[in-house]
């Protein structure tokens, strides 16, 4: 494609540049926006970080550029636990602890069956700050030590007990240990919180599960009137 072609000129430009000893941070900035097009976002991360370390580029200018090439890089290898695990690696606990990285990032570790990284992040996260979106992920982790996250999050709710992301998640991990009645009592005081689809939806499932059929379907017909 023409804009392909462009970046790749682009590069080709720059390279020559920084052959003849240019190291100006204009360069760098132009060798930032080429990159950018050219989707090499280890090479995005690395400059950004290059002009923040410079003072061409601000915390806040930084971050959303940095947490746009973690999550690129993270993408790319979906579905590839080991890949994934090796671009963790690659990123500085700094932008690790980046809330704005962590609820778009971390689900690709989830998805791919991580039992580790991600329930780690979370609770270092939320030691200093908490955030509601992150103890609602916290649900969908699945680590090697079930009670223990359990025990983590119930100790969480005795300081945000009126939290209802926080409540789902328990309600998840709950199922997870097949504690039916405990998973139904935590939904249930999710939607006593804030009325959610999918609350109604975890409740619908339960009582499939549970063969209570009137239940499910009244759960199903909740969580449809509120829409995807």
């Amino acid at each position: 494609r023409r804009a392909d072609r462009r970046f790749d000129d682009a590069a080709q430009h720059l390279d020559a540049l920084r052959a003849s000893g240019h190291r100006h941070l204009a360069v760098l900035r132009l060798a930032l926006q080429t990159e950018q097009g050219r989707g090499r976002w280890a090479e995005v991360a690395r400059l950004a970080r290059t002009l923040r370390k410079h003072d061409a580029l601000t915390d806040d200018q930084a971050a959303p550029l940095l947490r746009r090439a973690q999550v690129e890089q993270l993408r790319d290898a979906e579905g590839d636990l080991a890949a994934l695990e090796r671009v963790w690696q690659t990123i500085p606990e700094r932008e690790r602890r980046d809330t704005g990285f962590l609820l778009r990032g971390l689900p690709y570790l989830i998805g791919a069956g991580d039992e580790k990284l991600a329930v780690e992040a979370i609770e270092q996260a939320l030691k200093t700050d908490w955030e509601p979106e992150l103890a609602s992920l916290y649900g969908r982790c699945k680590s090697a030590d079930l009670r223990s996250q359990l025990a983590v999050g119930e100790g969480w709710l005795k300081l945000h007990p009126e939290d209802s992301g926080l409540l789902l998640a328990l309600g998840r991990l709950c199922l997870r240990a097949q504690l039916w009645g405990k998973a139904q009592s935590y939904f249930e005081a999710s939607l006593s919180q804030q009325v959610s689809r999918a609350a109604h939806l975890e409740l619908a499932r339960l009582a499939d599960r549970l063969e209570r059929k009137s239940e499910a379907e009244r759960h199903y017909r909740e969580a449809a009137a509120l829409g995807a």
